[in-house]
């Protein structure tokens, strides 16, 4: 071994033997500081929200928000509502249910049907912007009349309403502000807003009044869809659903609480009962969960006290780190154990422990450290927050465990194991396959060779996926419910289109607003096998209502001069400015055009917002910013962003691990050939996924960065003891059969225990939990077979000339 892993390793054992002279002090200290941090874990918070999957100050995050603050909220909650829509029972029960959404939810701004769909009605000199239904109507001419007026308003007939009239949309609008009331107004805080002196400055009002107010948060949103929820109970005869992305992030927020505190307890059952299987201790199933958890009551509060929140990967971490972590405590007390039971007292029992595992636990704590720390680089704030957090739980971890467990040993009892006459069959076990493995080491490593070939083609056939609605159980409410409104109506998801003149009432220019109508024509019929755009709305179908209204029917178009449009827009606004100002701002400088689409995978749209992109840019040229937002836009983008950010990962972690394995070993040749064993059990579980049906998603892509630093881990073990095997003297046979006596009962259990820590999320109905748990624990299982296997036969192949060499030395 090389003087500095010798001085290191020495100077921990002589750290831990320091502690253990005073376990009890150094007990109180630990429980200090972790009483200190986990102060912080009362304010942990759950996030749902996809905006908050992209950094606030990314381009694509930034338009976003500006559009938002301009224009409201791009996400809304859309209630589906069944039965015969023109009868006046229904019209009445939709009315009484909207009269109570609008008075008594908390923090909505507007709540959008066909009962308040504007509709004009013009005479030779004014205009009346109307509810497009006034009284509910009582009779059957009255119905008809309600049917018409449907016909002729855009908005009503492509989106709030299907074409057999059997199920109406209500499209609420989650605020954008908290205006500091649990009400959805505030006529106190309204008569400020608008009194005399403030409205003679609208813009003085929104800088002062609107711009420095706090958004509405993830509580307050939950708190409004409670309310709804209780609201709805009431109103049984309209068999109403919900759905609508604020929704879906309250359904996906619900289930990822539930499932965080179920793996929890879970994954701790299933590795206590492990470490009780293995070493039939109780003290060796305490000391190290103890260990464990103080990691991760560390972790979660660093995470908490640097303004993160618990995100949808994240709910992962808890049990993640309980899983990869717990291997460093496997070896180390199977060191202990073996030196306390042939006859040594604890103290030195554990200080030979510690230095003979302290450089291997260092070094497999770095490599999966720096696995993890490659995802530092992705674009997408939960799986940047993953792997960063990831890395220090494994850090903290690998120091709790040469800190706590020496302590935990010299306070807890432990009794003597029985001294066996012959060896355990697990030890027996591994013995026979060390044999096995020297005498067919080349037929297994074919078999190996074989496996990789055929999963490369398999791997290439891999798809990109990111369907938040596919990670949820099928039978969920909300899923059910954007399916059926997605198939009934216009859709479910919402994307805007801002177009920015540059000048004052730019938005009121014919030629520009002729461009816009054309262009929205095309819009309209848009649809491919995978996009589908039902409904879109903007300016351009007011002001041809307006033109309808006023100059018969016969013109339902823009009208022939600029004189015509800007005397109906005048009109408009003074009898609808609120209408109006939703679809440009007050200064008639931007326009926004508002798509609605039915749900489907993100990764579709990305494709989809860069032809929009590139369509507006053609049609309007450098005369107009064209700006493709909303969630749809801000999810799309950065989702193709982490694809590659998650590719270059794979690199790196490679890298890193690479180099890491060439400093263990000294050489650059072997630490290249050890990553074999590593690499190999990866690309046969990635070549599994597509005959299985799964896909690259957010979580599964993540398989490969995360097993490759864990797997990396049994390397480390069993090579390090090969290596401590020859620097005794003895020859490549006899070395290998020293790593599979050393290092294999503490491989298999460790292998269990990761493997049982990812099956865990084989209980998950998230269905991208279940392929992570599924693909990690597989790989694990291979990853040991390959370390039992693989790697034995590369290391005889390397060390082939070491006999010639042991024999000429002596």
């Amino acid at each position: 071994m090389t003087s500095w892993k010798h001085r290191l390793e020495t100077r921990m054992a002589y750290f831990s033997l320091a502690l253990m002279k005073k376990p009890k002090l150094a007990m109180l200290v630990i429980v200090i500081i972790l009483l200190g941090f986990g102060q912080s874990l009362r304010y942990i918070e759950v996030d749902s929200e996809m905006e908050n999957f992209v950094d606030a100050s990314a381009e694509v995050r930034v338009i976003y928000s500006q559009a938002k603050e301009q224009f409201g909220r791009n996400d809304v909650v859309m209630l589906g509502l069944r039965g015969k829509v023109l009868s006046t029972q229904f019209l009445t029960d939709m009315k009484a249910l909207q009269d109570r959404i609008e008075t008594e939810l908390p923090y909505i701004d507007d709540v959008t049907s066909i009962l308040n769909t504007p509709f004009q009605k013009g005479s030779e000199d004014s205009l009346e912007v109307l509810d497009l239904v006034g009284e509910i109507p009582q009779t059957q001419p009255e119905l008809d009349q309600v049917e018409q007026r449907i016909q002729q308003s855009t908005l009503a007939s492509s989106i709030m309403v299907n074409a057999d009239r059997s199920m109406a949309l209500i499209m609420i609008e989650p605020a954008t502000y908290d205006y500091g009331s649990s009400s959805s107004t505030n006529d106190e805080g309204l008569d400020d807003l608008f009194s005399s002196e403030v409205f003679s400055d609208i813009n003085a009002v929104i800088d002062a009044s609107v711009s420095n107010l706090p958004f509405v948060t993830q509580p307050q949103l939950s708190e409004m869809l409670l309310q709804l929820d209780l609201i709805l109970a009431d109103h049984p005869d309209l068999n109403a659903i919900k759905a609508g992305m604020p929704a879906m992030n309250i359904a996906l927020q619900h289930t990822m609480k539930t499932e965080m505190s179920f793996f929890i307890q879970l994954t701790i059952g299933l590795i206590a009962l492990t470490l009780i299987l293995f070493f039939r201790q109780l003290n060796a199933v305490i000391a190290p969960m103890l260990a464990v958890l103080m990691a991760l009551l560390l972790t979660m509060s660093l995470l908490v006290i640097t303004g993160n929140k618990i995100q949808v990967p994240l709910i992962l971490l808890p049990s993640f780190l309980l899983a990869i972590t717990i291997g460093d405590a496997v070896h180390l007390l199977t060191h202990f154990y073996r030196s306390f039971n042939s006859g040594e007292s604890r103290l030195d029992a554990m200080f030979q422990a510690v230095q003979r595992t302290a450089i291997p636990m260092l070094l497999t704590s770095l490599t999966t450290a720096g696995g993890l720390l490659s995802l530092a680089i992705a674009d997408v704030v939960p799986i940047r927050n993953l792997g960063i957090f990831a890395a220090i739980g494994v850090m903290l971890a690998f120091i709790l465990t040469i800190v706590v467990i020496p302590v935990l040993v010299m306070l807890l009892p432990i009794r003597k194991a029985k001294t066996e006459q012959k060896p355990s069959l697990m030890k027996a076990g591994i013995n026979r396959w060390s044999i096995f493995v020297w005498q067919h080491g080349s037929k297994l490593s074919l078999v190996w060779l074989v496996a990789c070939l055929l999963a490369i083609p398999q791997v290439a056939k891999l798809n990109f996926s990111h369907d938040p609605m596919n990670w949820m159980p099928d039978n969920l409410e909300i899923v059910q419910s954007t399916r059926i409104i997605d198939q009934q109506l216009s859709g479910t998801m919402t994307l805007d289109i801002i177009l920015d003149t540059g000048t004052r009432n730019g938005a009121k220019n014919l030629a520009f607003l002729r461009k816009v109508a054309d262009w929205q024509e095309q819009l309209e019929v848009y649809k491919t096998p995978t996009v589908e755009i039902k409904g879109v709305n903007s300016l351009v179908d007011v002001i041809k209502e307006s033109n309808r209204a006023l100059q018969g029917e016969g013109h339902n178009s823009l009208p022939q001069s600029q004189q015509l449009l800007n005397e109906e827009l005048f009109l408009f606004e003074n009898s609808a400015a609120d209408q109006l100002y939703q679809l440009v701002d007050s200064d008639f400088q931007k326009l926004k055009v508002s798509l609605v689409l039915p749900w489907s995978d993100i990764l579709y749209y990305e494709a989809f917002v860069h032809e929009l992109q590139q369509q507006g840019d053609d049609i309007f040229g450098q005369e107009t910013l064209v700006q493709v937002t909303g969630l749809i836009a801000l999810l799309a983008g950065t989702m193709v962003a982490l694809v590659k950010s998650i590719a270059m990962s794979y690199m790196v972690a490679a890298g890193v691990i690479a180099i890491m394995m060439m400093l263990l070993l000294n050489s650059f040749r072997l630490g290249l050939l050890a990553m074999i064993p590593n690499i190999a059990p990866i690309l046969v579980v990635m070549g599994l996924m597509h005959p299985f049906g799964i896909e690259l998603d957010m979580l599964t892509m993540l398989v490969a960065t995360i097993a490759i630093g864990i797997a990396v881990d049994n390397t480390v073990h069993f090579t390090h003891h090969f290596r401590h095997g020859l620097e005794l003297g003895h020859d490549v046979e006899t070395a290998m059969a020293d790593a599979f006596s050393g290092a294999g009962q503490a491989l298999f259990t460790t292998c269990i225990v990761l493997t049982v820590g990812f099956y865990v999320f084989l209980f998950s109905e998230v269905h991208s939990i279940f392929n992570l748990g599924f693909l990690c624990g597989t790989a694990f299982l291979l990853a040991m077979i390959s370390n039992f296997t693989l790697t034995p036969f590369l290391l005889r192949w390397y060390f082939k000339n070491h006999q010639q060499t042991l024999q000429t030395n002596n």
